[in-house]
């Protein structure tokens, strides 16, 4: 096995002796060598994918897609690679296997679905996490509809603001495919649900909810009258800047079985 060789150092040596106009062109030579490198990391992984893009053939029958079961990373018209490989790339990487599968499967996307926008990043003519992103936006696509956004986003990426650039792949996937969106919108306008986040250091969690914009504005007011209803029973604390604090003590486990008080149109809680 041979040994890469060390790569080479882009760390300026004497900072205090550049001026103004060596620093500019300082920065400008070390964000082409991070995009270098980076599109390096990427033509890698596309390297790699193809080195294991055959099933294993020492298995025989129904125990050749056990040994090692083929995948596809990337979207429609991307190849498949062999999935345990995924893993060992990761590893070479010092990273997880999804960050693995994600820099696989986006560079795949891009050599595959989306060319043109893949030879701006090989030019490094902009930030390859750009291009990567809207590789992961088109990937539902089908490969026959993706080339209208390849068109659109090669001459916008690098040249305006990454957000426009999501912005404009955004429509585009619209115009390549507004079938699919209107399923997409019919099933978001029925989507529904709360989550809880995770526990933050101090014990406290959010409650996340999807609702529609009247229910949000209902629920909003409602907090707002609950808060001040318990403001007048309890106080307000002055150094929070609304009441809504205090709406905190009904929702804690034991506040929520012992205090719950019903709205009334005179402004003060009646017990039940």
């Amino acid at each position: 096995m041979t040994t890469a060789p060390p790569p080479e150092s882009h760390e300026v040596s004497d900072l205090d002796g550049l001026d103004a106009r060596a620093t500019l062109a300082a920065a400008t030579e070390a964000m082409t060598a991070r995009r270098a490198a980076e599109v390096t990391e990427m033509r890698l992984a596309a390297h790699w994918a193809t080195l294991h893009g055959e099933p294993v053939r020492q298995a025989v029958d129904e125990l050749a897609g056990l040994v090692d079961p083929m995948t596809q990373p990337g979207g429609e018209g991307t190849p498949e690679v062999r999935d345990h490989c995924i893993a060992e790339f990761g590893m070479a990487r010092r990273v997880h296997a999804a960050t693995a599968r994600a820099l696989i499967a986006d560079t795949l996307d891009l050599g595959h679905r989306l060319p043109a926008t893949w030879r701006i990043v090989q030019a490094l003519d902009c930030e390859p996490w750009v291009a990567r992103r809207v590789a992961v936006m088109t990937r539902h696509l089908p490969a026959d509809k993706v080339p209208l956004v390849d068109r659109a986003v090669a001459k916008a990426i690098g040249k305006v603001a990454p957000g426009k650039v999501f912005d404009l792949t955004a429509a585009k996937i619209i115009e390549a495919d507004p079938e699919a969106h209107t399923r997409r919108r019919e099933r978001a306008r029925h989507e529904r649900y709360v989550k809880l986040s995770k526990t933050d250091e101090h014990g406290f969690r959010h409650i996340i909810a999807r609702v529609t914009a009247g229910d949000a504005v209902w629920f909003d007011a409602l907090v707002d009258r609950v808060a001040d209803i318990l403001a007048l029973e309890h106080g307000h604390n002055p150094a929070a800047t609304s009441p809504r604090p205090a709406l905190t003590r009904p929702l804690s486990v034991g506040g929520a079985q012992r205090r719950r008080p019903k709205l009334t149109g005179q402004g003060t809680p009646s017990r039940r």
